[in-house]
């Protein structure tokens, strides 16, 4: 689509008025030199110059504010000041002309194809430079130079076919052929390679280090910095229903919010209501925080926000024994400890659930294994035989109690 606009951008008001207007009065004052007399040509040159100028000028601005726009991300047409294509009152479309002209010049010298072969590479470049910096003085900058070639690195090529072969075809028109359909044609041409080399060089944009008036990269600045502010603000409203008592308010507010960007703030949002003085509104959404991240099976990173919630409340938990099993199941050896108190608290904290039996028998297991606690752990063994039959019955369960015995015996 952005393709297809700038294709139609030539044909396109006030394009297609600057086209109409210098292929006719191109064709006429060309005529006007071609049917003078020798005497008179270098007269009627020098009379029709500064018309040459005005209509190339015309052309060559129109191109280049084009160009420009594109370059720096404003793809849609801006509303031209009244002045802005008059090339009389833009020192711009001055040097545009000294160097189409300094360029076209080539044509002129005798056997000029080496020369052209040169300015064909390096006329691209002084043309950007003169472009995009405004003055003479980027065109003789060799780090500026170097720059806009690195930075367009493959695609200068393209880009210098583009430029060299638009101002190099109206360049010999204008000199040599001078029909009216060649005229308009390359004129056309000249003008619809602007943009799309505006383009070119807007791709290449953070190699170049160049401004952009608009791209992705602004776009999503602005939005985080929206979001954060949004975010800042959601704070604030938290922190005064906490302090006002209104805790599941802020808890509500806080899941709609989350909610709307899919939880994917879970993360930022527990640090930073870690600050509050009132830890409940933390503990809360680290209780769903929790349950969230073991639906998506992220069970070490559950793990460890549950012990940050635990170091704020030893009361946490979550809210079923069967999530705290494979919360636990994931623990390092160095919380052998923290693991056998919570399994412990099962029973109590946990009343009726089927997992109980399943919590003290892997209690049972980490006494005997991790904290070298014999007795507590057969002590354990012993209750869920007596509690649990039918769990004590099962396959792992007695196959566990054979293995202790035969260790026992060695």
């Amino acid at each position: 689509m952005l393709i297809l606009q700038m294709l139609r951008w030539p044909l396109q008001l006030p394009q297609n008025i600057v086209l109409v207007v210098f292929t006719v009065m191109a064709y006429i004052l060309l005529a006007m030199l071609r049917h003078s007399s020798e005497v008179l040509f270098e007269l009627m040159l020098l009379v029709l110059t500064p018309v040459f100028y005005g209509i190339f000028g015309m052309l060559a601005l129109n191109g280049q504010l084009r160009l420009n726009d594109v370059a720096r991300g404003r793809f849609t047409e801006p509303e031209y000041e009244r002045t802005a294509l008059n090339p009389f009152q833009s020192l711009m479309a001055a040097k545009l002309a000294l160097l189409f002209v300094a360029g076209g010049a080539l044509f002129l010298l005798p056997e000029p194809q080496l020369w052209l072969s040169v300015a064909a590479v390096v006329y691209p470049g002084l043309f950007l430079a003169l472009v995009l910096e405004g003055s003479f003085r980027g065109m003789f900058n060799p780090a500026l130079l170097w720059k806009l070639v690195k930075g367009l690195n493959l695609l200068y090529p393209v880009v210098a076919v583009m430029v060299s072969g638009s101002a190099g075809w109206l360049a010999y028109v204008l000199l040599f052929d001078q029909r009216f359909l060649s005229i308009a044609m390359s004129a056309g041409l000249f003008l619809l390679v602007h943009p799309l080399v505006g383009l070119l060089v807007f791709t290449c944009r953070g190699m170049l280090d160049l401004h952009t008036l608009d791209s992705p990269e602004q776009r999503r600045a602005a939005q985080a910095l929206e979001e954060a502010r949004t975010f800042d603000r959601l704070l604030e409203e938290l922190q005064r229903l906490c302090g006002s008592g209104n805790v599941q308010q802020a808890s509500t507010r806080l899941d709609v919010y989350l909610a709307d960007k899919s939880f994917a703030d879970d993360a930022q949002v527990h640090e930073r209501l870690r600050s509050f003085q009132d830890s409940r509104l933390f503990l809360e959404h680290g209780f769903r925080y929790l349950r969230r991240l073991l639906e998506r099976g992220e069970n070490k990173k559950a793990w460890t926000l549950f012990k940050d919630c635990h170091a704020i409340d030893d009361r946490f938990r979550p809210s079923e024994l069967a999530s705290l099993l494979i919360l636990t199941s994931t623990a390092e050896k160095a919380d052998a400890r923290l693991v056998e108190s919570l399994l412990g608290d099962a029973k109590a904290t946990y009343p009726g659930s089927e997992d109980i039996p399943e919590a003290l028998f892997r209690q049972a297991r980490i006494n005997i294994e991790l904290l070298k606690d014999g007795t507590r752990g057969l002590e354990i063994l012993s209750q869920v035989i007596a509690g649990y039959p039918e769990f004590a019955a099962s396959e792992a369960f007695r196959r566990y109690r054979a293995r202790l015995r035969v260790n026992r015996k060695q």
